[in-house]
């Protein structure tokens, strides 16, 4: 029998094994090899090994490592390990829709947006101060 592999990773020939860094992770023969354990976030590396995520992250998985990305709105600024994903770039008026992207001084940062005032229907944060650097 032939135990060539399709283009998705699964296994043709009923060969009972998967190809390098595939896996039969749900145990179903008819979809044979279906997880790519380099870049499955519910299966990163081997089968059943989630990476975790918070209210501020996303599971990501790249060459088989758990990594994560920031979810909408929310940016890794200060450059700080321990915090991760701490800014609102969708308010903060010194990352204004992303890590550096400053409003001039005085303006808010209204959902991503500059704006020379604040919009009474939309939270924002402080205005710009005439200096993002220490921030």
């Amino acid at each position: 029998m032939d135990s060539s592999v399709g283009a998705t990773g699964e296994v043709i020939a009923a060969t009972g094994t998967c190809p390098a860094g595939f896996a039969d992770c749900n145990g179903a023969a008819r979809d044979g090899c279906e997880v790519k354990l380099a870049e499955n976030a519910a299966n990163c590396g081997a089968c059943g090994n989630a990476c975790p995520s918070d209210p501020l992250t996303l599971p990501v998985c790249v060459e088989g490592r758990c990594l994560y990305a920031c979810r909408v709105g929310r940016g890794e600024c200060d450059g700080d390990p321990s915090t991760i994903c701490e800014t609102e770039t969708l308010r903060d008026p010194c990352h204004c829709n992303g890590c550096g992207q400053a409003c001039a001084p005085g303006e808010f940062c209204v959902a991503g947006l500059c704006q020379g005032h604040q919009d009474p229907l939309v939270q924002t944060g402080p205005p710009a101060p005439a200096s993002c650097r220490s921030r």
